[in-house]
């Protein structure tokens, strides 16, 4: 199907492949979290927790934090940088390719290491080229789609994104005792989805587009948003990072959770967590995109998000009082219920309350870092409640609170219906 849309930075009007875009996206969407849920689902746990039994609680806090942290200042650059390019093969292209070719190395190495200290620093080298690969990735959603579309195309990426990080546990669990050929097949994906959004995402040449020059001061300045002069995107950046936050510190420990909260062993709670991956996933599909498809016939994103964040948080319940294999099920199919109505629209809302349409790039890299930050600081307040509270039942509480935080600061949002 053809579209025309004019993109933001020229106000031509070219007719674009809109199934080669989603397409495109939908794949580095795709492998990007299979990644993410291989690697630091399963596979980095499980280097972590035979490197150091005892202290994997602080081993893992210690690799997450620092590669999250990486990715909040390479994310937003990324996309800076890429706004900026100029070249035949268009503005977001290029850095697609680096971050997929980047990434893929750096997780080859990472599979031949054993020392903490190292995992550390190649994850958090691998967190650099895969935001190098993504920020660019979601730029183009408001580049080239309009946005009475963009409640489907978030829908197809947030079902991409619970899809990937289901299939990386699976891909994890099958090479769990061949941590390097595990690796290997992920690397492997990660640079044919990067060579499918070249051939795919019709990114046009931008060799002739006007550039500004380029100055530091200015280039820096840039990524301060204000949130007194933009209160729309405050609200939506401190939304995602309640949301990411209280559900991520979950995920993260979701190992050590099935293991010394459920009380499995460690074999069983790697086996364990595909299935409970897919149930997830599959309450994610009931609810992404009949939610998509809905909220751009109403025109309308903030009720759709506020009724996921209570979902989730409702879920968050049966773990919290029943430390159980079942009540782990049950959160993974309610939350996955919340979450595909919230990826359903999240992306879309985002997209409608940036500053500046030339700046697509660096503004999806800013609310970027409300799912990086959060990422960066999830494992360490995680430890911290951890350590502090007795156990783990201390994660199910504060995804309780923070999904409710996350669904009040929607209501201030003026900007989107």
């Amino acid at each position: 199907m053809n579209v025309t849309v004019a993109p933001a930075d020229t106000g031509k009007p070219p007719k674009i492949r809109y199934g080669g875009v989603m397409t495109s996206v939908v794949s580095v969407t795709l492998m990007y979290n299979v990644c993410l849920g291989g690697a630091l689902g399963i596979l980095i746990p499980k280097q972590i927790a035979e490197i150091t039994p005892d202290g994997k609680v602080g081993a893992l806090a210690m690799v997450t934090a620092v590669g999250a942290a990486v990715t909040v200042f390479a994310n937003p650059i990324a996309g800076a940088l890429s706004d900026r390019t100029r070249s035949r093969w268009g503005r977001r292209t290029p850095w697609v390719i680096a971050g997929g070719l980047g990434s893929a190395v750096s997780l080859l190495a990472l599979g031949t290491l054993g020392a903490l200290v190292w995992i550390a620093l190649f994850w958090a080298l691998t967190k650099m080229f895969l935001n190098v690969l993504i920020a660019p990735v979601n730029a183009l959603v408001p580049d080239r789609t309009p946005p009475e579309k963009r409640g489907f195309v978030s829908a197809l990426m947030g079902l991409a994104g619970f899809a990937g990080a289901v299939g990386g546990t699976l891909v994890a669990a099958a090479f769990v005792s061949r941590i390097p050929a595990g690796y290997t097949v992920i690397a492997v994906g990660l640079v044919a989805a990067a060579v499918s959004f070249a051939l795919l995402s019709g990114d046009r040449s931008s060799a002739d587009e006007p550039r500004s020059p380029f100055h530091l001061g200015r280039f820096l300045r840039g990524f301060w948003v204000s949130p007194r002069r933009y209160p729309d995107f405050a609200w939506a950046f401190v939304a995602r990072t309640a949301m990411v936050l209280g559900f991520n510190a979950i995920l993260t420990y979701q190992l050590y959770i099935l293991q010394d909260y459920v009380g499995m062993s460690l074999d069983e709670a790697a086996e364990l967590s595909p299935a409970l991956n897919l149930v997830l996933v599959v309450g994610v599909i009931i609810g992404t995109l009949p939610s998509g498809a809905l909220s751009d016939r109403l025109g309308r994103r903030k009720v759709f998000v506020l009724i996921s964040s209570l979902t989730i948080a409702t879920a968050g319940l049966a773990p919290l009082f029943w430390p159980t294999v079942t009540a782990m099920y049950v959160f993974y199919a309610i939350a996955g219920l919340g979450f595909g109505c919230y990826a359903a629209v999240d992306q879309a809302l985002m997209t409608l309350v940036l500053p500046n349409a030339k700046d697509n790039g660096k503004d999806m890299g800013l609310l970027s870092i409300a799912n990086n930050g959060a990422q960066a600081v999830a494992p360490v307040v995680a430890a911290g409640l951890i350590s502090a509270l007795g156990g783990y039942r201390s994660l199910f509480g504060a995804s309780v609170v923070l999904a409710i935080i996350g669904a009040a600061a929607i209501l201030p949002i003026k900007s989107v219906r």
